[in-house]
């Protein structure tokens, strides 16, 4: 683990990755908002820890050639809400979600100020991180359907650049049907490194061409994503490093929610594995 910190790169530990610089994260017209109609939940935070750690964001409408602006203010307080959320998360330790696997270990970490868990999954996985990138890509008719038992389908809702876009991932059931189908939308920023790293990077947003769909519980994943890093001295092999703390929404048991998030994550990555 190493602290980055380069030019107007605020000091963030993941590996010896930096997250993308504020001006290379990029939406004016975004603004905090609790969704209307949403059914509240035992796991939801408080709104002061809400809007500090994990805005959430309404696209406003505009014309196409101010979306540059738009997403640079989107994307600095993604950034933003990142660090800060970082810093909650230091005063805490990683504890062991479930015992190791082989390749992949689970840990999760408690949020005091929001009741919630945050999650880390590691694993080494068979293929380049550019294989390893096309089995994970979040796109319609893509792989990461054919393989991740936790995800339905992916809808591609706006692509605003070639490496943003807003999409709505719908889950199947869970847990013998005790959760019900959710679906979600995100902004999505795909990020390749020098060294041939490739990361995933994800908050939820309000999109108006998306409201609430009927047979849907609507979640939302607050600032998460995934790392394709390679493996030094084994070309053929990749680290997979991913990251979430995930509001279900509706009203389901603490219990349930805590049990399920470790083994979906432990199942991702032996499903991913055999991809």
């Amino acid at each position: 683990m190493q602290t980055c910190c380069h030019g107007n790169r605020l000091p963030i530990r993941l590996d010896s990755h930096c997250f993308p610089t504020i001006s290379e994260l990029t939406t004016a017209g975004l603004r905090p908002r609790r969704p209307r109609g949403r059914t509240g939940s035992p796991t939801d935070p408080s709104p002061t820890a809400r809007a500090l750690l994990f805005p959430q964001f309404t696209l406003a409408a505009g014309k196409t050639e101010n979306f540059s602006v738009i997403l640079q203010s989107l994307i600095s307080s993604m950034h933003v809400a990142t660090v800060e959320r970082k810093k909650t998360l230091a005063q805490y330790k990683w504890l062991s979600a479930m015992t190791d696997r082989g390749f992949v270990k689970t840990e999760q970490k408690a949020l005091k100020e929001t009741d919630g868990l945050s999650y880390k999954g590691e694993g080494i996985v068979s293929g380049t991180p550019e294989k390893v990138w096309e089995c994970l890509k979040p796109v319609p008719n893509g792989l990461r359907v054919k393989w991740d038992s936790n995800v339905k389908r992916f809808e591609l809702l706006e692509q605003i650049q070639e490496d943003i876009s807003i999409c709505r991932t719908v889950t199947p059931s869970a847990a013998m049907g005790i959760i019900a189908p959710r679906d979600f939308v995100d902004v999505i920023l795909v990020k390749q490194y020098e060294d041939g790293s490739i990361s995933s990077n994800a908050t939820n947003v309000i999109h108006p061409s998306c409201p609430p769909h009927p047979g849907y519980v609507r979640g939302f994943n607050h600032a998460c994503g995934c790392i394709c890093i390679p493996v030094s001295g084994e070309p053929s092999k990749t680290q997979v490093s991913s990251f979430f703390q995930t509001d279900l929404g509706g009203l389901l048991p603490r219990s349930v929610v805590d049990s399920f998030f470790p083994s979906s994550m432990t199942e991702f990555y032996s499903n991913l594995a055999k991809a």
